[in-house]
This record gives structure tokens, C-alpha cells and sequence, in this order.
């Protein structure tokens, strides 16, 4: 894949759209499945609720008395 791409399912929906860097696909009813920028990534639930991601990375742990 090189340049921008998009890809339809048969009834012409969007299913990817994107480049080597950052995509997004879809599901059949147009709702955003999976999404990629660089090394990160977030997927969602069929009403485009964000259920796993890794964009909020953990950089520091302190205890709290």
C-alpha cells in the first residue's frame, strides 16, 4: 500500500481508508471498527465506543499515602 488507499465493501460503505502511517476501518454500518496512527492504535464496539487503546500510554507510577 502506498499513498492514500480506501477500499469499499460491495454495496460502496467505506471498509479502510488510509496510508502506510495511519488508517481507519469500518464497519459495514459505516461506524469507525479500528483506527492506527504510527505506532498507536484504538479499537471500538459497533456503536463507536472506544473499548481498547494503547494512545494513553502509563509514563509514571507514584504511590499515594
Amino acid at each position: 500500500m502506498s499513498g492514500n488507499t480506501e477500499i469499499f465493501f460491495k454495496n460502496g460503505d467505506t471498509f479502510f481508508k488510509g496510508d502506510p502511517e495511519n488508517g481507519k476501518w469500518f464497519y459495514k454500518n459505516g461506524k469507525m471498527f479500528y483506527e492506527f496512527y504510527k505506532s498507536k492504535w484504538r479499537f471500538f464496539d459497533t456503536e463507536e465506543n472506544q473499548i481498547i487503546s494503547n494512545f494513553n500510554e502509563i509514563t509514571d507510577i507514584k504511590k499515594i499515602d
